[in-house]
């Protein structure tokens, strides 16, 4: 008896590569389909747990978060909503009568007590909160800051001051300010010391003798406490062309995109107008979009390289 002819070898077929053939010679087409949908959507949650991982690193590095969700260009967009996807959060800037310029951190207080047609010094009164005085000078009449008792005396310079239950503070940011009514207990107060720029003064409100203490303040203490002069940008699945033209209208950046398409990258989170570095790092981290800087400043952003 001859032995059977052996079948021929026939290569399996991969099933991510024709995942079809067989469900379709046994009438399980509908079965596996939903199968894939399933396999496609635990994907799809696997990519965004690794997004918001990132995004938690950047915000441990950076104070800020973000995430982003990239549209290819072959599927339909839907309709523009009016409504805006971002918000900007910014300090109250009020011109006073004289020019000055103050920024007020939201909740301050501030009562002007002067005209432009009036005489003598140009006074003000901080009566809670943090605010920040641009003064214009003018040496015949000079700029009073009171704040919890304390005179902070100016002629054209830029400071800060600061209202709380237990003290009042004062950073000078540039020129010089006296402090006046130190010896609060006194029957005429004391003229205090002149604090110049790169320095801090605090004065104790709660011992009527007490005197300023005065320290250096580096750039980055300085910078650290008047923050939130700065606006802060909050955007919620911003497409990336808007993002651009925020951030070029906030803080005077040159950036711009290389396509419309890359426009349509949708951003969530949060950031300081004057540091757009962890938002450059995350697309280019994340999303594979080049950060070309120019040497004028320009930044151009283009999807790969």
């Amino acid at each position: 008896m001859k032995p059977k002819p052996e079948a021929p070898h026939v290569a399996p077929v991969k099933w991510e590569e024709r995942p079809l053939d067989w469900p379709r010679s046994a009438g399980q087409v509908d079965q596996v389909l939903a199968a894939l949908k399933l396999r496609e959507r635990r994907q799809s949650q696997r990519r965004r747990r690794i997004t918001a991982a990132t995004s938690a690193a950047l915000l441990v590095l950076g104070g800020v978060w973000f995430s982003a969700d990239f549209r290819p260009a072959t599927v339909p967009q839907p309709a523009v909503v009016a409504a805006p996807t971002y918000r900007v959060s910014a300090p109250e800037r009020r011109t006073l009568p004289d020019g000055s310029v103050v920024d007020l951190q939201p909740g301050a207080e501030l009562v002007v007590s002067f005209s432009s047609a009036s005489s003598g010094p140009r006074r003000v009164t901080l009566t809670s909160g943090v605010a920040f005085f641009q003064v214009a000078k003018n040496a015949e009449r000079p700029f009073i800051v009171t704040s919890g008792g304390v005179g902070f005396r100016a002629v054209g310079t830029a400071f800060s001051v600061k209202l709380s239950a237990s003290e009042v503070e004062m950073i000078v940011t540039e020129g010089r300010v006296a402090i006046d009514g130190v010896a609060r207990a006194a029957t005429k107060p004391a003229s205090g010391p002149i604090v110049s720029a790169g320095n801090s003064a605090v004065v104790d409100l709660l011992r009527a003798e007490a005197l300023p203490v005065i320290t250096p303040t580096t750039q980055v203490d300085a910078g650290s406490k008047l923050a939130w002069r700065v606006p802060r940008l909050e955007f919620n699945e911003t497409p990336l062309f808007e993002v651009v033209e925020l951030l070029n209208r906030q803080s005077g950046n040159r950036l711009s995109l290389d396509s419309a398409e890359l426009g349509r990258v949708e951003i969530s989170g949060a950031l300081r107008a004057d540091n757009i570095e962890p938002l450059l790092q995350m697309l280019e981290t994340n999303y594979g979009i080049w950060v070309a800087r120019e040497a004028d400043g320009r930044i151009e952003l283009r999807h790969g390289k």
